[in-house]
Order: C-alpha cells, then structure tokens, then sequence
C-alpha cells in the first residue's frame, strides 16, 4: 500500500540528495589549494649548491653524504685537553746558620725603693721626710698642685705609675687615709654665697691602730663652701681646711666632707627659684612681642610710597628683645640655692696620712 504525502516540500527534495556546499567552505579549500601551489613553487625556485662550491670549502655534499654506493665518512672528534704530569718539587734547602756574636753584658744596677713621699703629681719635685715641727699632713702620692676650685678637685684620679709599699713609724700616732672623722655643724649653711663654716667633733677619734684617741671631743673642723650649686645638683660640694685639738695641735687638711652615710656632698634643701625664673623669661618674651607690635603699627600708620619708613620702623623690632634681655637677662640665670640647719651631722673624710708624731708623746703606763 503505497503511501502519499501532500506536503509540498517532499514533492521537490530528491531521497538521495545532500543539501548544498557552503560558500566559506569553498573559500577555504581555495585557499589552502593556493597556498600549497606557492609553496612549492618556492622551494622548486631555490638555488642549489655546485659541487664545486663543497669541494673548495673541504665539506662533503649533502647529496653524497650517506649515499649508497659512497664511502662512510667519518665526523672527527675533538681532541682531549692534555692532562698535566705531576712533577715531583726539589728538596728543600737546609737554612744557613749566620754566625753570632757574643757580646759581653754588663751588670744591671741593683734598684733601690724610692720612699713614696719622692714623688708628686704635678712637679715630681722630692719632698722633705724630716717632720714638720706642727702636726701636718703628709699625702702619700697626692699633693696639691695651688690652682682653685678645690686644688682641681683635690686631684682626684691622679695616681702614680709605680707604688713602693712603706711601714708607719708609730701607728698609734697616724690617721692614715680614709678615716672618718663626724663632726656637728655649729651655724646654718647656704651655697648661694660661698663661705666658710665651722663644726665640732662629738666623739673622739682613734689612730689607725685603734688604741689611742688622736682627736678629743670637741675639736674644731673649719671648711668651706666655694662653688654655688649648679642646675641640676641636689649635693652642695665643701671642703675641710683646717683642724685644732682642744690640746692646741693644728693640722692642715684637704678633705671633702659627706653626710652620715659617708655619701660625698652636703645635702639639704634645694631652692630652685622657679617664679623668679619664670618672671625673666615672661619679661623678656613681652618686652620682644611689645617691641615689634609697635614696630608694625607704626610701619602700617605712617606707610609711605617710597617705602623708606618700614624699613627704619622694621629694624626697630628687636629692640624690645635686647631691652628684655640687659634687663632681666640675669633672672633667667640665678643659680639653685642649697641650705642647711645648724647642728647638721657630717663626717670628714681624711684624703692623706696625718702625722700626730709632734703633738703627742706616749709612754707606758703600769
């Protein structure tokens, strides 16, 4: 039974057929079928090398090489670096002995203690080991060398290059170095005027071999202020001078005084004067701020075309700092001002040996 379709489009399309070939397919195969035509156009179109050219250039022909019925040629190898021989080194030459003299060496000179009282730290000049006729200090390797304030500060880290050891004639009659001796301040101390001061032993003070009392109570220490403190120290610097027993003995000293502790300085209370300070520093910066409001009023007021007055009224702008500082310059400089009370507790520390040979004579008493 055969089977008929209306539709219009089966009526024209053939069962065996294929739709049509799109036009950029065919553009495409045009153009790969030219490219392949022009490239081997251009290899067909290429020189090629003559014999003649390999066989000056000493090369075999890339058509022989290899070719059947064509002998091998082999491709030469580099040749190997040479390999260094090692060659055995010479002995070595024995050294040479130069020949030495002997000469005689003379005897060295025996070296004989010098006493510590031979040197001095500025001059090196010998001082006399006779004793004085007064108790005096005699200082092992430190003296004082006269330039103030405080003998360079009592010469501190001056020491000598060699120290030869010595013995006390009688230690029952020396005060060797760095024995304390208290004292009890007898007036008020202030370092704003340097000044001297005075103050009393309470009790009495031994020799260095601890049995006989050098120092009675009631013997008087002098010492004096010298430097006004300096801004930022909190400890006034003194210095002892001179010493008298109740016996009449007199003894002359440079020793420093410290507190009960033994801590350099006297300590106190510390007046910095802040307001007064304070008052310069105001005084200067409103004398320079008056002094160049004026000096711009009156540039502004006056004015001028040519311009001559502002540069007159300009230039008296730093008048008011200069009138500021010759008037209240020395304000902003005043110095802190340490005080003290009287019957203040210091200790004197001796710096040098004391000799109280010349003042005391003992004997035994059974």
């Amino acid at each position: 039974m055969a089977v008929t379709s209306n539709s219009p489009a089966s009526a024209t399309i053939s069962p065996v057929g294929r739709p049509p070939t799109s036009r950029w397919k065919k553009l495409g195969f045009a153009l790969l079928i030219g490219a392949s035509l022009f490239g081997v156009g251009w290899l067909t179109s290429q020189p090629t090398t003559a014999p003649e050219d390999y066989a000056r250039s000493g090369a075999a022909a890339p058509d022989k090489v290899g070719e059947i019925g064509q002998g091998f040629v082999p491709i030469p190898r580099e040749m190997p670096a040479p390999v260094a021989i090692p060659v055995a080194a010479p002995p070595p030459s024995l050294p040479v002995p130069n020949p030495v003299r002997n000469f005689p060496m003379q005897p060295a000179a025996p070296m004989r203690p010098v006493p510590i009282t031979g040197f001095q730290a500025q001059t090196g000049a010998r001082v006399s080991a006779s004793p004085a006729p007064v108790a005096s200090s005699t200082a092992t390797g430190v003296t004082p060398t006269g330039g103030d304030p405080l003998s360079d500060r009592l010469n501190a880290g001056q020491d000598m290059e060699t120290s030869v050891a010595t013995m006390l004639p009688n230690r029952h009659l020396f005060l060797t170095m760095g024995t304390p001796m208290p004292c009890i301040t007898e007036q008020p101390i202030r370092t704003d005027v340097p000044g001297a001061f005075r103050c009393k032993v309470p009790s009495a003070v031994y020799s260095t071999s601890g049995a006989v009392a050098l120092l009675d109570p009631g013997t008087w220490i002098v010492g004096q202020v010298r430097e006004p403190l300096k801004r930022g120290m909190t400890r006034a610097f003194a210095v002892v001078t001179r010493l008298e027993t109740p016996q009449g003995c007199l003894v002359k000293l440079r020793a420093p005084i410290g507190d009960q502790m033994g801590t350099a300085g006297i300590d106190g209370e510390v007046d910095t004067h802040f307001w007064e300070r304070f008052r310069g520093f105001a005084m200067i910066a409103l004398l320079d701020a008056a002094g160049q409001a004026a000096a711009l009023g009156a540039a502004r007021a006056i004015g001028g075309a040519d311009g001559g007055g502002d540069l007159n009224f300009y230039n008296l702008q730093g008048m008011g700092q200069q009138l500021g500082q010759g008037s209240f310059g020395d304000d902003i400089n005043i110095p802190p001002t340490l005080s003290t009370h009287e019957a203040r507790s210091l200790v004197v520390m001796a710096m040098q040996d004391i000799d109280m040979r010349p003042c005391f004579n003992l004997r035994t008493v059974r």
